[in-house]
């Protein structure tokens, strides 16, 4: 499966531009996704805090005309697959293409705890894994708007999602005593952990 990269944006002078590039401290929460941001699809979010990743949705794009004999276009799950020793869970916030299309491609790559989605989503995901014979590769828990997902360090509340694909979801954030960062929707998770933005340490 084709990933596509992009070339780093260059200054006048030719030279790459870089950004954030201090290194995140031992206690820092982490928050950054792995697609999803200036495109549409490939939707996958990551809130990553010491040994734990809570993962939010993961999609696929749909090829442009140019990727001929593509079927997907999936993130870059390196960063994952290098940090393989970290416990991983799935939430999916609901059932488009774009949020839930990925989920095979990134079982084969890194292993996932347990996948946290609404019914409609559920069953979306049974048949995806049924057809590539991955049944038995997750767990999967159905969730709704009074479900609560505890993690490690995450104790994350499921915000109502819809389980009707055409439904737009509800917006939601991510609560740190820092700030509150947009990342997907239909998903508040909490945590206590300090909060620092960073970017090019996962390169």
């Amino acid at each position: 499966m084709e990933q596509t990269t992009r070339r780093a944006p260059r200054n006048n002078n030719g030279n790459k531009i870089t950004y954030n590039r201090l290194a995140p401290r031992k206690n820092d929460t982490l928050v950054y996704a792995l697609g999803g941001l200036g495109e549409v699809g490939k939707n996958m979010y990551c809130i990553e805090h010491e040994d734990e990743i809570v993962i939010i949705d993961a999609g696929v794009r749909f090829p442009e005309e140019n990727l001929l004999g593509v079927d997907y276009v999936i993130p870059d799950y390196s960063y994952l697959v290098r940090n393989k020793q970290k416990r991983k869970v799935l939430i999916i916030t609901h059932g488009h293409e774009d949020h839930i299309g990925g989920i095979p491609f990134l079982l084969k790559s890194v292993a996932i705890e347990k996948i946290y989605a609404p019914r409609f989503a559920v069953a979306l995901i049974n048949r995806k894994l049924e057809e590539k014979k991955m049944l038995k590769a997750v767990k999967i828990e159905e969730i709704n708007e009074d479900s609560v997902v505890q993690t490690k360090f995450f104790p994350p509340s499921a915000a109502g999602a819809p389980t009707r694909r055409p439904w737009p979801s509800r917006p939601s954030c991510t609560r740190t005593n820092v700030r509150s960062t947009p990342t997907s929707r239909a998903f508040t998770p909490r945590t206590r952990a300090k909060s620092r933005t960073r970017g090019s340490w996962m390169k």
